[in-house]
């Protein structure tokens, strides 16, 4: 009789366990779905990446005897803002040239120098401090002679 109660309970325990055996390897009782895969996150729209704009530009002219050909252009990048000298751009050499954003072709305490010219022939950038919109010439200025050897009227 003891065998027999053993095997009872031996057969009870089993019976008990064999449903938590499945239900813990996700096999028990009635077929169940696979679990949905999360929704994918649609990706971030990209914000437009806005290349270098030309604001103004113009196309120096010679003065004062001294030779300056080539372009010049305001360029917007971002929020930051440049002068840019082409790769056609040449002028007399000096060495006290600077350029520079001025309200009329001869320049005065309150335009704005860029500094000395980096070159005098070629392609050419100089940082602004703004959009330079209160300036109406490019100008290549000589400090010996407070002359401009070029200017050209940008728009």
């Amino acid at each position: 009789m003891k065998a027999r109660a053993e095997g009872r309970a031996l057969a009870t325990w089993f019976l008990a366990s064999v449903p938590c055996l499945f239900a813990a390897c996700g096999g028990g009782g009635s077929p169940t779905s696979p679990p949905s895969a999360p929704s994918p996150t649609p990706a971030p729209t990209p914000t437009p990446v806005s290349g270098p704009s030309v604001v103004r530009s113009t196309t120096f002219q010679s003065a004062n005897g001294y030779f300056t050909e080539g372009m010049a252009a305001i360029v917007r990048e971002g929020a930051l803002h440049r002068l840019e000298l082409g790769p056609s751009f040449r002028t007399s050499q000096s060495g006290a040239l600077d350029v520079r954003l001025c309200r009329e072709t001869r320049c005065e305490s309150g335009d704005l120098n860029l500094g000395a010219i980096q070159a005098f022939t070629g392609a050419q950038q100089y940082p602004l401090p703004d959009d330079g919109s209160a300036y109406r010439y490019a100008v290549i200025w000589c400090r010996a002679v407070s002359l401009p050897f070029g200017f050209g009227e940008l728009r």
